[in-house]
């Protein structure tokens, strides 16, 4: 009888721990490698239930947001923006409510930025895409586009040709060489989705991070703030911003040339492409935007304007936007920022 009552005892006090432990509030992360070309993840303080849930909407956003923005395949049961880039020119193409805001939010951006993001640069990346893709791969065979192509593409980047009809919430261009190309808002554009989303179902305490476009809610255990570093492009370790910066609900977005890039004839060749030359960026190293979280779309595609900006009209700008600040790492390891860049530490 005693083993009997010891047993019972322990069982139950197992069966307890664990209910206890399905209910307290850890550390757990989803992790993503396959949208945006990126990595992606949600680290969240919640229940092991709760986590579940959030990661179920996680993986759906990102997902399909993935699908929308994607200008390379097709998608069943989708209009996406390769569907626009292979139809549209031909005749109006009707396309669900999250593209079309996200397209109206393109055109208000293009605006904010003096046009140096522009959403409709597919012409031009599209042909640097080409070329890094194939100098990456083959290094003997490496290239750059020649200035003709350059000039004939930047020819086809004007977005006012791209005609956006609420009424039947319909994609029209007036170009038929018009291409689109999300690459410089996606990820901010999905951040304050997905930022919005969660807090929505009552999440409470999280972090997004897609593809270093970063999003804060909510505080870690202990009320510690959530901090994050501004990665150091650099090799020499003594060089870059290396001071952790404090997020409480807002956003820290970097565009920068020290990751995706290749190289021709010793110079390197970013991603980030100026819509006025045609050509990869190369004032700065990287280019960080700090903003309220529910503005990670304006500061991702701030970051890669100013990062085609020189730093006085960059400062400029970013002055004028209410709770915006920028840091910019130049080329030679110097670094200058707005005065509140990081609560002004």
């Amino acid at each position: 009888m005693k083993k009997r009552i010891l047993s019972l005892i322990l069982l139950i006090t197992f069966t307890v721990s664990s209910l206890s432990a399905c209910s307290q509030s850890t550390k757990q992360t989803a992790e993503r490698f396959d949208c945006f070309d990126t990595y992606s993840a949600l680290t969240i303080y919640c229940t092991n239930k709760e986590f579940e849930i959030y990661k179920a909407e996680f993986d759906a956003m990102t997902e399909k947001y993935h699908k929308l923005f994607d200008i390379y395949n097709l998608y069943d049961g989708t209009v996406n923006l390769k569907t626009l880039n292979d139809r549209a020119a031909l005749s109006p193409v009707t396309v669900s409510d999250e593209l079309f805001d996200a397209l109206v939010l393109a055109k208000e951006l293009y605006n904010i930025t003096y046009g140096k993001c522009n959403v409709a640069i597919g012409s031009v990346t599209s042909i640097w895409h080409d070329a890094r893709t194939l100098s990456i791969k083959s290094p003997n065979k490496a290239y750059i586009p020649s200035q003709e192509e350059i000039n004939e593409a930047l020819l086809h980047t004007d977005i006012n040709n791209l005609i956006l009809d609420e009424e039947t919430k319909s994609v029209l261009y007036s170009d038929p060489k018009l291409l689109l190309d999300f690459g410089a808002i996606a990820k901010g554009y999905v951040a304050s989705l997905l930022y919005k989303r969660l807090i929505a179902i009552d999440c409470k305490n999280f972090l997004i991070n897609l593809g270093g476009n970063v999003v804060s809610y909510g505080m870690k255990m202990q009320n510690e703030p959530w901090l994050v570093k501004i990665e150091n492009p650099f090799d020499n370790k003594n060089s870059g911003y290396n001071e952790a910066i404090e997020l409480n609900d807002s956003t820290l977005v970097t565009s920068g040339s020290y990751q995706r890039y290749y190289t021709y004839n010793e110079k390197k060749y970013s991603h980030i492409i100026d819509s006025v030359n045609g050509y990869p960026a190369d004032l700065f190293t990287s280019v960080s935007i700090q903003a309220p979280a529910d503005s990670s779309a304006l500061a991702d595609a701030l970051s890669t304007a100013l990062f085609c900006m020189s730093y006085e009209d960059g400062f400029s700008l970013v002055d004028k936007l209410e709770n915006v600040e920028a840091l910019w790492i130049f080329n030679d390891g110097s670094i200058k920022s707005t005065s509140n860049f990081g609560g002004g530490k």
